[in-house]
């Protein structure tokens, strides 16, 4: 499972491109016409028919479903999705105070459950921003595994970031991207 904090694509670009199936999940954060706060937006990369709108709950329904398939869940929303993307994208300050009120709903249950028994590597996340350093910390709050917590060591970290995961015991893990790049490439292929 890969959990993003970006908007782009690019993951699901080269999951694409490494014929790796995939489902992207978003959750709702701000209520539309259809949907409620926590709601979660779910496609897939092969047009599966099981897309669409899920409460929280019924997403642990598709257990079966999502098992074929590599999760990447996309806390910030994604720009590339379909119409219900307005309702599932954090960019606003008013978006990250309603993600901060729903905490609880944002993050379905059924992923807090898979993190659960997994350790846990922040790639290239930086807490520069207090916008950052609250999903990370949602993150952190929701999983409460007794798996350890690791970050990628990046150059010129600030001393507040380094404060920052030092406090919620993510510990630095010594390995540069490129030695990640190779291990992930050799697990894919």
């Amino acid at each position: 499972m890969l959990i993003s904090s970006a908007y782009d694509d690019l993951l699901e670009q080269a999951f694409t491109l490494a014929g790796k199936p995939f489902a992207r999940l978003s959750a709702m954060i701000r209520k539309g016409n259809k949907h409620e706060v926590g709601h979660v937006q779910v496609e897939f990369s092969d047009g599966n028919a099981a897309a669409g709108v899920y409460t929280s709950e019924q997403v642990s329904t598709l257990e079966k479903t999502l098992a074929d398939y590599s999760i990447i869940y996309k806390m910030r929303g994604t720009c590339r999705s379909n119409g219900n993307a307005r309702e599932a994208l954090t960019v606003t300050e008013s978006d990250y105070f309603s993600f901060a009120q729903n905490t609880a709903a944002i993050l379905p249950n059924y992923l807090v459950a898979q993190l659960g028994d997994l350790g846990l590597l922040f790639v290239g996340y930086r807490p520069r921003h207090w916008e950052d350093r609250l999903l990370a910390t949602v993150l952190l709050k929701r999983r409460q595994a007794p798996e350890p917590c690791f970050r990628l060591v990046q150059t010129g970290e600030e001393p507040l970031e380094t404060v920052f995961w030092q406090r919620r015991s993510v510990q630095p893990y010594a390995m540069d991207v490129q030695e990640l790049e190779q291990y992930l490439v050799g697990g894919v292929a």
